[in-house]
């Protein structure tokens, strides 16, 4: 933005930046304007600070006008986990925009059962079983199948369908973690790493 950019003062004319070389009035000669004023503030009253980390939603800070004598210390940026509903809608594999309509509409059919008080999880795999009929390289669908296994305790099915969305869509990061678990538990290591 260009409320951010760093400038030389208002007057301050030519001088070398850290790499020797000449600069004029400001980093961006070309807008022709500083934002320092001669005191040394700069307004950056329109720029926000945010972290980004996938899973977690971010604190905003405000840095507002601020003056080159302050400290650089801003404050602390919070993370906070997104709640199970969030992390669904934010991680998406790219084999879910393949799936047929049949295929789509088995794996809402189960999300619907798994959303009730008292879900049904024989109901509720026997859906995600026919999205991965309808579709085999569904990550989505491999990937809450092997939750209502887990649920079922059914462990070796589980791992399975989990190393099956991994196949479908090596990006899709939902997998990873409850197979890495599964591995670990199991007391394998390495491939839990």
């Amino acid at each position: 933005m260009v409320d951010a950019r760093t400038r030389n003062p208002v007057g301050a004319g030519e001088r070398e930046d850290a790499f020797g070389r000449t600069r004029t009035a400001g980093v961006f000669a070309n807008t022709g304007s500083s934002n320092m004023d001669s005191l040394g503030f700069v307004d950056l009253s329109s720029c926000e600070i945010r972290a980004v980390l996938a899973g977690y939603r971010s604190s905003t800070i405000q840095l507002g006008r601020r003056s080159v004598f302050e400290s650089p210390d801003i404050g602390t940026i919070v993370l906070r986990p997104l709640r199970e509903s969030e992390m669904r809608d934010a991680t998406v594999s790219v084999t879910s925009l393949d799936a047929p309509d049949k295929a789509r509409g088995a794996l809402e059919k189960s999300r619907k059962e798994l959303g009730k008080d008292s879900p049904n999880w024989g109901r509720a795999g026997e859906q995600f079983e026919t999205a991965v009929a309808l579709h085999p390289a569904y990550a989505e669908a491999w990937y809450e199948l092997g939750e209502v296994r887990l649920r079922e305790d059914k462990v070796d099915e589980a791992r399975s369908a989990f190393q099956k969305a991994i196949e479908s869509d090596t990006q899709y990061v939902k997998p990873y973690a409850p197979l890495a678990l599964i591995e670990l538990k199991s007391g394998n290591t390495e491939e839990s790493a």
